[in-house]
């Protein structure tokens, strides 16, 4: 988890295909991906290739049991995917160091960090700024890289955006509504 907080999101309007915009699935799966030291950015057109192949579903996005499996395939043996997903299944994975992929319905709260050269998508974005942004029927991934307070009561979560190549800082109960509350999540958790 330290791994996917301290590096650069990868931004999925950077990568380099034709549907780089319905990719979010494809950027948060290398992300935790490049977390595990299982990918690097010279092999990013690669995998993304062969990730999209595996996961993607045209017209629905990324498939949640789709990349857990994979994620399995590459050597993450624990990994298990829910739609019905907890607070509590959450904070176990991020505790064993961890990040989650995660899906939400939209994406809100401070920026913490912008990728070097900002962001494609939204280039007056940087460090402080409020985001909001909510996302069709398939909605969105993103990867949740730790908390900040006891994990009784987290105060905050730090989150890789791929829709705007940063990272947000958001309240649990941001996180909450955004995945649509707890026993609803869509994760991979391990």
């Amino acid at each position: 988890a330290n791994a996917a907080m301290s590096s650069e999101t990868v931004d999925q309007y950077s990568l380099d295909h034709h549907r780089n915009w319905a990719y979010c699935g494809i950027a948060t799966t290398l992300m935790l991906l490049r977390a595990n030291g299982m990918s690097d950015e010279a092999s990013t057109h690669r995998d993304m290739q062969s990730l999209a192949a595996q996961v993607y579903v045209t017209g629905a996005g990324t498939d949640v049991y789709k990349m857990a499996e994979v994620l399995r395939d590459r050597g993450l043996e624990d990994a298990k995917s829910t739609r019905n997903g907890s607070m509590a299944q959450l904070l176990d994975t991020l505790d064993k160091g961890q990040p989650v992929p995660f899906g939400v319905v939209h994406s809100e709260g401070r920026v913490t960090k912008v990728n070097a050269g900002g962001s494609k998508r939204y280039p007056g974005l940087k460090a402080g700024s409020e985001h909001y942004k909510t996302f069709g029927p398939a909605g969105h991934w993103v990867l949740v890289t730790g908390y900040e307070g006891s994990r009784e009561n987290p105060a905050h979560f730090v989150i890789n955006d791929p829709d705007m190549g940063g990272q947000l800082r958001a309240t649990r109960a941001q996180l909450e509504r955004m995945g649509k509350g707890s026993g609803n999540f869509y994760q991979v958790t391990q």
